[in-house]
């Protein structure tokens, strides 16, 4: 008889140690998977809302995009490019304001499958959908770009680009990871025939 009691507490120890297992590599599972999801479904959010508010930008300052550069001649040739680094620095600020804005306010829902909680390839994609939500906390930082790129034989092409970056800490259920996120939009572009000019900021302001 006590042998008997003996087994099947033995039993029950065991049962209750594999249970515990498969519910710790769920866990880890779960947690991978959501983290993956939930990076690849911020990212897309982000981008999408960094977009957002660029074209928003946009249009407020069409106005006064086409005075960012202006080409000073002399005999004839590009002398110099003049850059009104005021509109700019407006530019940028306000693309930050727009772009914390959006980021503030988003949410993102997703549906993370169950199949892929039991980290097993074969069930990946299958099973009832887990609903999460997740929230982006970070900062935005917009910073104005100059640069010349060669175009051909005696050509070359000066670009100004407004460059985005935002950091974000995910936050989902039992997963949280940090995301740095770029994107790079141009603001005019001018091609020159000949020898390089020099930039001439006016107003005396560097973007």
């Amino acid at each position: 008889m006590m042998q008997r009691k003996s087994k099947y507490k033995l039993k029950v120890f065991f049962a209750i140690l594999l249970l515990a297992l498969l519910c710790v590599l769920f866990c880890f599972n779960f947690s991978r998977a959501a983290n993956e999801y939930a990076e690849y479904d911020v990212k897309n959010a982000v981008i999408e809302s960094i977009y957002e508010a660029f074209g928003t930008v946009c249009d407020k300052f069409e106005a006064e995009l086409p005075n960012i550069q202006r080409a000073i001649l002399v005999n004839g040739e590009v002398n110099a490019l003049a850059i009104d680094s005021l509109i700019l620095n407006k530019i940028t600020a306000e693309l930050t304001f727009e772009a914390s804005r959006r980021l503030e306010n988003m949410r993102s829902s997703f549906s993370l499958p169950l199949g892929n909680a039991t980290g097993i390839e074969l069930f990946s994609g299958k099973g009832p959908g887990i609903k999460l939500t997740v929230v982006p906390l970070g900062s935005v930082c917009a910073a104005t770009e100059s640069k010349f790129i060669s175009a051909g034989i005696n050509q070359t092409l000066h670009r100004i680009s407004v460059r985005i970056d935002v950091l974000i800490n995910v936050l989902a259920p039992f997963c949280s990871a940090e995301k740095e996120i770029s994107c790079v939009f141009a603001l005019c572009e001018t091609l020159i025939i000949g020898k390089v000019p020099e930039l001439y900021f006016m107003r005396d302001e560097t973007p």
